[in-house]
């Protein structure tokens, strides 16, 4: 490939009619066969050299916020330009997830066009904040020793506001015991411990 064969996307991210920096793009076609990604500087504007083609589909995510709107169906000439900009309106919502106790397990939120945004971090008390831009979700948490904690949908988020989703928290059993080499312990080996009539599983280290 040479510099003739490729072109150019580029645009500008705006939140509440601001420029944003800091928005990380990411812009991709299966029909040319690549793409790549780029950050938004200080004045909003991103720019990403592509190989020309069609059927490039933009996206991207800025911290906080969440997913940038998708835009689709672009095509790229070589040599030559394509704008794509992003438009956030308004500030971004939060679904807060509680599921008593637990802060191992990981809770996501999904649209209909699968974007969203998800997180493993939770408070002491088991409430994970996930941030998304004003829409409907489902909202999804579980874990390997845990299955499926949260399976909700239609959770809907206004700009700036919070839903609450609640998911209960299964009966937990203290597994407790020694690793021995038959006289002393034995410290770094790793156990697993599978419920094989559900799949659940988990590992511990000595």
């Amino acid at each position: 490939a040479t510099a003739s064969d490729y072109g150019t996307i580029s645009g500008t991210v705006t939140k509440n009619s601001a420029v944003t920096a800091g928005a990380f793009v990411n812009c991709f076609s299966p029909t040319a066969g690549g793409g790549n990604s780029a950050p938004s500087g200080s004045d909003g504007t991103y720019s990403m050299k592509v190989k020309a083609g069609t059927g490039y589909t933009c996206d991207g995510f800025l911290s906080g916020t969440g997913p940038l709107p998708r835009s689709s169906s672009n095509t790229v000439t070589a040599s030559t330009t394509t704008t794509v900009n992003f438009t956030i309106a308004g500030n971004a919502g939060t679904i807060n997830v509680t599921i008593a106790n637990i802060t191992d397990a990981f809770c996501d939120a999904r649209d209909a066009n699968g974007l969203g945004n998800g997180t493993n971090q939770a408070s002491t008390a088991g409430v994970y904040a996930i941030s998304v831009p004003a829409g409907t979700y489902t909202v999804r948490c579980g874990g390997p020793k845990y299955g499926s904690l949260v399976n909700q949908s239609s959770v809907a988020v206004t700009a700036g506001g919070t839903a609450a989703v609640t998911g209960t928290a299964p009966t937990t059993r203290t597994v407790s015991g020694r690793v021995t080499d038959g006289t002393s312990n034995v410290a770094g080996v790793t156990l697993t411990f599978a419920d094989s009539s559900t799949g659940k599983s988990f590992t511990v280290q000595t």
